[in-house]
């Protein structure tokens, strides 16, 4: 059985884990957080029955995990490399006074910050591009 736990959510009533995904409950308020292979949702729910809900998302993590796992022996038996897919997003943890730096750079040149962050790392990955 497991014991509530208060988190920023709310206090933790289910969980569910594997190495590659985890599934929790919280109440206050009636709310699921599932990740799994690079999907991450919360959402919170309006209904009673959160056992039922729960218990379906962890049989739908499972199926992702059975298609993923087959999907890498697939790959691993046919001389292939799985490929991530890439959305152009991420989030990058940077120290203050770097962020500061450059955010003013950025408005040096009149572009975003995130232009500037772009064309960093292009001439970064430009630089190790020839270094190969």
């Amino acid at each position: 059985m497991l014991t509530a736990i208060s988190t920023a959510y709310g206090k933790l009533i289910s969980n569910y884990t594997t190495n590659s995904s985890t599934i929790q409950y919280f109440e206050p308020p009636r709310s699921i957080f599932l990740e799994a292979h690079f999907i991450r949702i919360y959402c919170q729910l309006y209904t009673p029955n959160y056992q039922k809900i729960f218990l379906q998302t962890v049989a739908y993590v499972r199926c992702i995990n059975l298609f993923y796992f087959i999907i890498l022996e697939f790959c691993a038996e046919n001389g292939k490399e799985p490929q991530q897919q890439y959305k152009g997003s991420f989030n990058v943890r940077i120290t203050a006074d770097l962020h500061r730096k450059a955010s003013l750079g950025a408005s040096a040149k009149n572009i975003s910050l995130n232009s500037y962050v772009e064309q960093a790392i292009e001439m970064q990955v430009a630089k190790d591009a020839v270094a190969l």
